[in-house]
């Protein structure tokens, strides 16, 4: 199993080496851009696993010592009321899942476009090749050959979206196991 993941990598930065230096400087955005998804999922999580605890028992999330803390520094008079902190909490859940969904459908997006746009370069670069072969080559070949390595660009495209997937999936795995382990060091070291 491991030895068809290195396939995989290697077959991928295979492909990234003949890319040109601007498909590739997008790559490093896009793998930016995951990385901010990432973090606005973690920070979504929270949200929505405070939002259970404050509905599970409400009174003793009011008067936790980092509510406590939060109030005081904050110094609003109208979140000390349960309905009032209620209202805020579902605000804040909800805007952080539009953002994460809308942040989520950014990615996904720019992925399929760097992906096809990517997997068109390659493919042209090996058209390019082929049409400059000797004619004789031309002759030995058969038509079907040519239509394969046009198909190869939409197979191409879908290796490079679902590689681009399984990067930013891995990235949201990371950041979240790394901000539990931060959070909670002792914790997270006896559960792993």
């Amino acid at each position: 199993m491991i030895k068809q993941h290195n396939k995989f990598i290697k077959i991928f930065f295979r492909l990234f080496d003949h890319l040109p230096l601007k498909r590739k400087k997008q790559f490093w955005v896009l793998v930016l851009g995951m990385f901010f998804l990432a973090g606005i999922e973690t920070i979504t999580a929270g949200t929505i696993a405070f939002f259970a605890s404050f509905l599970s028992n409400p009174e003793k999330v009011m008067h936790s010592k980092y509510i406590i803390f939060i109030l005081s520094f904050l110094k609003f008079q109208f979140l000390t009321r349960t309905n009032s902190m209620m209202v805020l909490i579902s605000i804040a859940v909800v805007g952080m899942v539009a953002l994460r969904n809308l942040v989520q459908g950014l990615v996904v997006y720019l992925s399929g476009l760097y992906g096809t746009y990517s997997a068109g370069h390659i493919v042209e670069k090996l058209l390019t090749g082929v049409l400059y072969i000797p004619y004789e080559w031309h002759l030995s070949k058969k038509s079907a050959d040519l239509i394969i390595s046009l198909n190869w660009r939409q197979q191409l495209a879908t290796f490079l979206i679902a590689a681009l997937k399984v990067l930013g999936d891995f990235l949201i795995i990371g950041v979240l196991l790394l901000s539990v382990i931060i959070i909670k060091p002792v914790i997270s070291i006896i559960a792993i």
